[in-house]
């Protein structure tokens, strides 16, 4: 899988990036977008820090469909994972089954990816 545009970089969002950025045969390119610039920046430094290479970002506002659109012109990605949208204002008890759902996604795609 060349490139993944990730939307998102809340909680669940950095517990993705991170988890995409562990398996670099799978996830080669990762594109990281959220309204917030500087949150998207902390979670690629935090990704350079832990020498899991580096991701890119960008800007997004992801209720803007014409922005989304855009920037997934911009990039053309293989997949999107959007973190956005569903998983705003999440108490702690859902956000932790969130991240663990997103976590076994990931870890399905990347099996999948490597079987082939």
């Amino acid at each position: 899988m060349a490139v993944v545009l990730q939307i998102g970089a809340g909680g669940v969002g950095g517990v993705v990036a991170h988890k995409m950025a562990q398996n670099r045969e799978v996830f080669s390119r990762i594109i990281l977008a959220s309204r917030t610039l500087s949150k998207c920046k902390a979670i690629a430094d935090s990704i350079r820090a832990k020498g899991l290479g580096e991701i890119e970002i960008d800007a997004v506002d992801a209720d803007n469909v014409e922005s989304l659109v855009a920037l997934i012109n911009k990039y053309r990605p293989k997949v999107v994972v959007n973190v956005a949208l569903p998983y705003q204002d999440l108490k702690s008890d859902k956000e932790s089954k969130a991240i663990s759902q997103v976590t076994l996604v990931c870890k399905l795609i990347c099996d999948q990816q490597k079987l082939k």
